[in-house]
């Protein structure tokens, strides 16, 4: 279980408790208290923090998350070290904890930046890059995205360099791609000592109810290239903007990076 989670279990139990309490003290235990008595301390607790967990349940469940990057998957767009907000009704509306669909809210787009339960394993979650959509026929040459027959253009930008979570550095480009008129940027590496083959494939149907992930650190990125398509009840909600970045190399924050948008 991963450390969302577990937070979604702790305000689960919580509320419970608290709530549990609070309709206690209210139904039995208030009729023989005399009238003016104070309340206990465990009841006066209860009955204030129960609609206060209650509302940020909700908040955590159906409207918004904190999401930390663990990994430089996303690197250029997204760093490592970054605390990001992550809306969860743009998509659909799942029950706490769990992947079942109460209400479809919407269609995910190419381009979009989504949190997903990993298919691999369902209690650990991912964060990449929404490349296929369900139907789309999809290659991959050397670096260059193919989707429907359109080649997604690249220009490039500069001379990066990419880092690893352990710290360790190589050298990489950035350049420009054209993902269907989303304009972002990606890094590929030259570097096989560090970086991971193109792993070129062609003509890959998206199937229905399906979708298609990948990094925009493209040669450093574990993502559908290597595990598959992830189903569309596993997505979470989509990022939306840099809420802290924390360079954990040169212990600072990277103040230019908070209020980032996607």
């Amino acid at each position: 279980m991963n450390i969302a989670e577990n937070f979604s279990w702790i305000l689960v139990t919580l509320s419970f408790i608290t709530g549990t309490i609070a309709l206690i003290d209210k139904c039995f235990l208030a009729k023989c208290r005399p009238l003016g008595a104070n309340l206990p301390v465990l009841a006066d607790y209860a009955i204030s923090f129960f609609p206060i967990i209650l509302l940020v349940l909700f908040l955590r469940t159906f409207v918004a998350q904190l999401y930390w990057i663990p990994t430089g998957s996303l690197e250029p767009t997204v760093n490592i070290g970054e605390l990001t907000l992550v809306t969860q009704y743009n998509y659909a509306i799942h029950l706490p904890m769990s992947n079942k669909t109460l209400l479809n809210t919407g269609q995910p787009k190419r381009g979009d930046i989504i949190v997903f339960h990993w298919p691999v394993n369902e209690s650990a979650n991912l964060i990449k890059r929404l490349i296929g959509l369900p139907g789309d026929d999809i290659s991959y040459t050397e670096g260059v995205l193919t989707i429907n027959g359109k080649v997604a253009t690249q220009q490039f930008i500069s001379n990066a360099t990419d880092v690893s979570s352990s710290g360790a550095h190589w050298s990489a480009k950035a350049y420009e791609e054209n993902l269907s008129g989303i304009q972002h940027q990606i890094f590929r590496c030259d570097n096989t000592q560090h970086c991971s083959p193109n792993m070129n494939f062609n003509h890959l149907i998206v199937p229905e109810g399906q979708y298609f992930f990948m990094g925009d650190n493209r040669n450093n990125s574990d993502d559908s290239r290597s595990w598959g398509f992830v189903p569309k009840e596993n997505l979470i909600g989509k990022l939306r903007f840099v809420v802290m970045s924390w360079n954990s190399e040169l212990g600072r924050v990277r103040w230019e990076r908070i209020g980032t948008t996607f």
